[in-house]
């Protein structure tokens, strides 16, 4: 595995090891479907997408894991933003929260990364690679089993079985015995392989189907129908199409099973013994929501937002059942009060937008977070994975808390999350205006526990 960082461009010399070819498409298609997610999430994402040229890439803000060909590039925030531990922390606390959150993670995966496309090109290089090692099968010695019987008869068809003519010719026969010789192509190695093209070749079909309403896949798909026609014209080509259907009962995630095989194999066969393994384990975090959260590619600031929710939920003892779909609207009880904790929506807010729904051609924003008490905002949130707010950040903060809280309230809160710098010395200190209080808040692994309290305190204030 080769680790990078956010935001750091490297050299196509440091990265010497990789397939520059197969990266620059993954990327390539990786920004050519940013355009998929709906305009008001794809505004929300502050992160440039990766970028590539024929010396240099640069991964940008999203994190999580390229596999090329062998290769794993996994990409980890800058550590003078994140130290590695923290973010470790983060994404340990994230995986094992969002276990329980299947709907959730779905929809989180649909909007801000490509899953799929990543499957895509994960599928496409097995699939190659598969081709270029049948190939070189095809054209040497295909293995097979020696099978010798014992065989009675009037012709000497095989080696004689001397013992047994004497005994048959005392008996006043005119019968032989003989060994026959019988070769089948019925090998574990043989199996495997036709089972390899069979898998791929249904999984590469039943993938392409999904994608199809996403996207124009007449570029892409050029390679993908040399490779599922060759799939599909081996398994169907004598002698392998007679063993499909045993292929199929044959149980190869067994590792008795593989290590039987690999006993019995040398050479190119030992390569696609080894592709099929990685090919098992690559595919086996599809199914996993912990596994795929973590390698799938996906915004920083995403993913600290993600884990503010998390905090939150914390804070305010929210049932995980509670939390349902991204983005969400959640009902919590806390302090005596019914409330709910809009997260990265607008559904339901835009009735309290005072400002920009009245002027033509504008749309109200979207706070990270908002929790409302009868009819009524008391207090927006945004999570900002830097250490540095800029102009841009609390303008547009101080935009929510006068659209969707002015003239309702008597007092305006507001609280943003960012990431210190300097653990040593936390202060809450507000910035107070006329009615009007915004917490800086140092959010972060090290810093919770210490603000924990505080945070609680300042959302009761509001809400008695």
């Amino acid at each position: 595995m080769i680790e990078l960082y956010t935001w750091r461009e490297y050299s196509k010399d440091e990265l010497v090891e990789i397939d520059w070819e197969e990266l620059s498409k993954q990327v390539k298609l990786f920004n050519d479907l940013r355009n998929l997610i709906p305009a008001e999430y794809r505004e929300k994402i502050e992160e440039r997408s990766p970028t590539i040229s024929e010396e240099s890439f640069n991964p940008q803000g999203w994190v999580g894991s390229y596999f090329v060909g062998e290769k794993q590039l996994r990409v980890v925030p800058d550590p003078d933003l994140i130290p590695k531990d923290q973010f470790e922390e983060m994404m340990n606390e994230l995986t094992g929260w969002l276990e329980y959150l299947g709907p959730f993670v779905e929809d989180f995966l649909k909007f801000c990364t490509f899953e799929p496309i990543f499957k895509f090109l994960l599928y496409e290089s097995y699939s190659r690679r598969l081709i270029e090692y049948t190939e070189i099968v095809l054209s040497h010695f295909i293995p097979r089993s020696v099978l010798a019987r014992e065989q009675i008869g009037p012709e000497l068809r095989g080696k004689p079985l001397w013992k047994k003519i004497l005994s048959l010719q005392t008996k006043a026969t005119c019968l032989l015995a003989y060994y026959k010789v019988e070769f089948s192509l019925r090998t574990l190695t043989n199996l495997l392989l036709v089972r390899f093209h069979t898998e791929l070749l249904r999984e590469m079909k039943e993938l392409i189907t999904s994608l199809a309403h996403m996207i124009d896949m007449h570029e892409i798909m050029r390679d993908w129908k040399v490779y599922a026609k060759y799939h599909e014209a081996f398994i169907n080509s004598h002698p392998w199409e007679e063993l499909v259907d045993e292929s199929l009962e044959t149980i190869f995630e067994s590792l008795e099973i593989i290590e039987k095989a690999r006993h019995a194999t040398k050479g190119v066969w030992s390569e696609i013994l080894d592709l099929w393994e990685a090919y098992k384990s690559r595919k086996a975090f599809f199914s996993r929501y912990g596994e795929r959260f973590d390698n799938a590619l996906k915004p920083l600031s995403k993913i600290y937002e993600i884990w503010c929710l998390k905090k939150l939920c914390d804070i305010f003892n929210i049932d995980r059942k509670e939390v349902k779909s991204f983005p969400c609207k959640i009902r919590f009880e806390y302090a005596g009060k019914a409330l709910k904790l809009y997260y990265n929506t607008k559904e339901g807010l835009t009735r309290y937008s005072e400002i920009m729904s009245k002027i033509p051609g504008v749309s109200p924003g979207i706070p990270d977070f908002v929790i409302e008490d009868q009819n009524k905002i008391v207090c927006i949130m945004d999570a900002k994975c830097k250490s540095e707010l800029s102009t841009d950040d609390a303008q547009r903060f101080l935009s929510y808390l006068y659209d969707y809280m002015y003239p309702h309230n008597t007092k305006i809160l507001g609280m943003i999350f960012y990431i210190p710098k300097d653990t040593a010395k936390i202060d809450l200190i507000p910035i107070k205006v006329k009615g009007t209080e915004i917490y800086l808040v140092p959010m972060s692994p090290s810093t919770y526990a210490a603000i924990k309290n505080t945070i609680e305190s300042i959302i009761q204030s509001t809400i008695n």
